[in-house]
């Protein structure tokens, strides 16, 4: 590092200018099209980001700090679904209808036989699609105890 300047101070954090002569993270980030406007924390020499990228760009990161010789660990990555809905239409109502219905009450205010007839689908589709929905929630949701970040550390 060549040049520290400090912009802004809070609590939390601190907005710095640094310069170096060596910038082998900021040329791999810049390599992989990782954007730089994004925020980042460096802590004892070691910088954790967190971003949402696409899957080619974290790739071509990933290529990049390993030839550069830059130590890092990926610590989560998580697939967005591809529309802003977890479930389809069909899912939703289904799911929504055996809530309603009691289905999930412990005990059990209907059975899936039950479920199926009333929505007037048969056991084994009902079966799949209610399960299919429960898959995606309960993915959904562990995924969503997990803070997402990529770390990076450098020596």
């Amino acid at each position: 590092m060549t040049d520290l300047t400090v912009f802004d101070t809070e609590a939390e954090a601190i907005r710095v200018q640094v310069e170096t002569t060596v910038p082998l993270l900021l040329t791999s980030l810049q390599d992989s099209g990782v954007p730089l406007e994004m925020s980042f924390e460096v802590v004892d020499g070691r910088m954790t980001l967190e971003a949402t990228l696409p899957q080619e760009t974290l790739s071509e990161l990933g290529e990049t700090l390993d030839n550069f010789g830059i130590r890092y660990t990926v610590e989560r990555i998580q697939q967005e679904p591809e529309s802003d809905s977890l479930l389809t239409e069909r899912q939703e109502w289904v799911l929504d209808e055996a809530i309603e219905r009691g289905y999930y009450d412990t005990p059990r205010r209907t059975t899936l036989v039950d479920l199926a007839d009333e929505l007037d689908v048969a056991k084994s589709t009902c079966s799949e699609i209610l399960h299919r929905a429960e898959g995606r929630v309960l993915k959904e949701h562990r995924d969503d105890e997990v803070p997402s970040e990529v770390v990076v550390s450098s020596s």
